[in-house]
Parts: C-alpha cells; sequence; structure tokens
C-alpha cells in the first residue's frame, strides 16, 4: 500500500510504501531539498491535492527514507521540525528593507562562504600577538625525568630510614635479642665493639642459688703486745649454681653477721670483684654449673656467732 506525503519545506509530494515507512519509522529525506520530515504527519489525499488554491509541483519520485534517525523509544512527534523559520532582526525593527536582499546586497538570512571554514585553536600561542614566545622552562621528558629521580631519591630515604629504625631498635634490645636468639649474640658483640658497648647476659635471680654455704673462725697466733685482740678472722666459704639455660651476669652477695642473741651487728656487700679473680670477671657465669668461692674477712669491736647469705643484682 502506497501512500502520498508532501515535504513541508518545499512542497513536493512522494509516493512511499506503507512497509518502508514502518521499517524507518516514518521519517523521509526530500531529494529536492534535503530536509527530513514526518511522512506520517504529512500524508495528503488525492483531493487536497487537486483543490488547493497554489498547487505546489507533484513529482513520482522515489523518497530517500532516513533510517535510524531518531531512538526507537522517541515518539516521532519530538523530532517534527518546525513549520516555519524565525526570523531575527538586529538594529532598528521597523526598517524590513535592510532585511530584504537587493543588488548587490547579500541576503542576510544566507551565510556567506569565505571559501575557509572557521578555525578554532585549541592551543593558542600567547606570545603570537606580541611577537614572540618564550620557550617552555622542562620538556616533558625532562619533567618525566625529574619525576623519576624524585621518587628514588624518596624510595632510598625510606629504605635508609627504615634501616636506621632497625638499627636503634636492635641497639636498644640488644639484650633481648641475645636471649632469645643466641646465635646472635657474635654479631651483636662485633657491632657493639665499635659502638663501645656490651651484650649484657641474663639477670634472673630466680635462676641462681646458693647451694652451700659456711662461715669458719681461723686460728690465728696469740697477738703480742701492742696489736689489736678485739680482731677476728673469718673465711667465707659458699657455693653458687646458676640453674638457667643461658649464661648469666654474676650476682652481687649480701654478708649479715649476727651476735649470740641472733641480732646484725655487721652487714657487708660482696660484688663479683670482691670473691672472683680477674679472668672469671671477663667472663659470663656459665649456664647449668656451679662456682666454689671463698672470701676472707676480718671483724673488730663485735662478737660474731652466726651469719646470713643472699644474692642480687646490682
Amino acid at each position: 500500500m502506497d501512500l502520498t506525503t508532501r515535504c513541508p519545506s518545499c512542497g513536493t509530494v512522494f509516493q512511499a510504501s506503507l512497509q518502508d515507512l514502518q521499517l524507518r519509522k516514518g521519517y523521509i529525506r526530500c531529494v529536492q531539498c534535503a530536509h527530513i520530515f514526518d511522512g506520517y504527519a504529512e500524508v495528503v489525499s488525492d483531493s487536497a491535492n487537486t483543490t488547493d488554491d497554489a498547487p505546489r509541483p507533484h513529482a513520482r519520485i522515489e523518497p530517500e527514507l532516513v533510517e535510524h534517525v531518531v531512538p526507537d523509544d522517541v515518539p516521532p512527534s519530538v523530532f517534527r521540525p518546525p513549520r516555519e523559520e524565525p526570523r531575527f532582526t538586529v538594529g532598528d525593527p521597523g526598517d524590513d528593507a535592510a532585511l530584504q536582499p537587493g543588488p548587490g546586497r547579500p541576503d542576510p538570512r544566507v551565510p556567506v562562504d569565505s571559501g575557509r571554514g572557521f578555525v578554532v585553536d585549541a592551543h593558542p600561542t600567547r606570545g603570537q600577538a606580541y611577537g614572540g614566545s618564550a620557550a617552555p622552562l622542562l620538556r616533558q621528558d625532562e619533567g618525566g625525568l625529574l619525576q623519576q629521580m624524585g621518587r628514588w631519591t624518596l624510595n632510598l630515604l625510606v629504605v635508609l630510614g627504615l634501616l636506621l629504625l632497625l638499627a636503634q631498635l636492635a641497639y636498644v634490645y640488644r639484650s633481648q635479642i641475645a636471649l632469645a636468639v643466641p646465635s646472635m649474640r657474635p654479631v651483636l658483640e662485633g657491632a657493639c665493639a665499635a659502638l663501645s658497648c656490651k651484650v649484657p647476659y641474663a639477670r634472673d635471680a630466680s635462676q641462681l642459688v646458693i647451694t652451700g654455704s659456711d662461715l669458719k673462725l681461723d686460728n690465728v697466733p696469740e697477738p703480742s703486745a701492742g696489736t689489736d685482740s678485739g680482731k677476728q678472722h673469718f673465711e667465707l666459704s659458699l657455693t653458687l649454681r646458676n640453674r638457667g639455660a643461658q649464661p648469666s651476669m654474676w650476682p652481687s652477695l649480701v654478708l649479715d653477721l649476727n651476735d649470740s642473741s641472733g641480732a646484725r651487728v655487721v652487714r657487708r656487700n660482696l660484688h663479683p670483684r670482691d670473691y672472683l679473680s680477674s679472668a672469671q670477671l671477663g667472663k659470663p657465669f656459665p649456664a647449668d654449673s656451679e662456682l666454689m668461692v671463698q672470701v676472707p674477712l676480718t671483724v673488730s669491736g663485735v662478737r660474731v656467732i652466726g651469719f646470713e647469705l643472699t644474692l642480687f643484682f646490682s
């Protein structure tokens, strides 16, 4: 079935099949003026063609059907072109003669083709208006190199900061690290040799015990004339034992001497240098080991009957 439709721009009449109009949503491009219009909205009857006072040209021209002009979900009436083009006036609204084309006067409604398109520079050069432009300070490749060097420097500083933090932690907690990981003690002691520090050993008094002790009065010759006869000479003997699984620092000893009533009359602290030799002072108390200690004592002015002995870390 064919329908007769009319171009609203130039008045050309077309014969178009209903099937083609349905396939293309009813849109037609006029082959005379290239105007796109809705074929359904401009359908005319044969009687309308014959009774029109100002008959428009009638041509049996196959229309150019427009395909995919608008989305399917939009009704054709939304995109229907206006019937009349609006006129715009610049200047005096009453002076219509200025808008009318005449000899030597182009039609103001028709753009004048200057032979070249209107070009817009996306990146205008500011210096051209003043006779020149300054060169950029940094090229793109130079900026990229500086950025890479900055990232490398930042990464290097981060790594050095982490290493410094680890070194500080190792220095502060060197004793705990050596106790937790005994194999690290030689490494820590080698580092401390350059820093003039030491790696202490364990200082757990609960792992050290005194397994035996005795205070003996020495047999001394009778005092001669002019000597002090109130002095007593003793020899303190004791056995120290390290029950720990790791070497330990040498403890200090507290010796309390009591009289016949059990009251303390003398107290003396015995430090490791008081009961160890110089060779033993340079070494720790070995793990799971014992040491026999003998210390000479001289007491004057009091009568000593008993004693008490305890240990601590100074």
